[in-house]
């Protein structure tokens, strides 16, 4: 059978126009979603600590020559600063100072005892964001706390009679 036998056959410029359509939902469903700066740096740190954490062996590794060229992460200088400090900031990573030391970390003890309890970054940051989002309220141990300060006396209270007597 051909299309002009078919009833529900459309002309050929509607065929080309609902294929064109087709084809271009079919290409944003395989779009690759744009991340915010957010999300990049969230993930280049998460491959930078892992980087650090899974090379431990190594005393120190350099940003750019371990890490970025290694992995083939693209970067420009402005960029490879940027994350030195986001790095710096966090207090996992420690730069590595004297000659020959330029853009060297290595992984301080909070560092170690991050990656080792979650993991990732990644999973770091979603932990802390759970417990952001679900904060834990102790009430009854508060006013546990305030009703035995109501029942403990003062020191003041007590040493008044005895510091009288003693000034007489």
């Amino acid at each position: 059978m051909t299309d002009s036998n078919n009833d529900n056959a459309l002309p050929q410029e509607d065929h080309d126009v609902q294929r064109g359509a087709v084809h271009h939902v079919h290409n944003e469903e395989h779009a690759k979603p744009v991340l915010s700066q957010k999300e990049i740096d969230t993930q280049l740190l998460d491959i930078i600590l892992q980087a650090l954490y899974n090379n431990g062996n190594k005393l120190s590794l350099s940003l750019t020559k371990d890490i970025f060229d290694t992995l083939k992460i693209p970067y420009n200088q402005e960029g490879s600063e940027r994350i030195w400090e986001i790095l710096i900031n966090t207090g996992f990573v420690s730069p590595v100072i004297g000659f020959g030391n330029e853009d060297k970390m290595d992984l301080t003890t909070d560092g170690y005892k991050m990656m080792t309890r979650y993991g990732s970054y990644k999973a770091y940051l979603a932990t802390l964001e759970q417990n952001q989002n679900n904060p834990k309220i102790v009430i009854q141990a508060n006013h546990q706390e305030q009703t035995a300060a109501k029942d403990t006396p003062k020191k003041e209270d007590n040493n008044t009679e005895s510091d009288q007597s003693k000034r007489d």
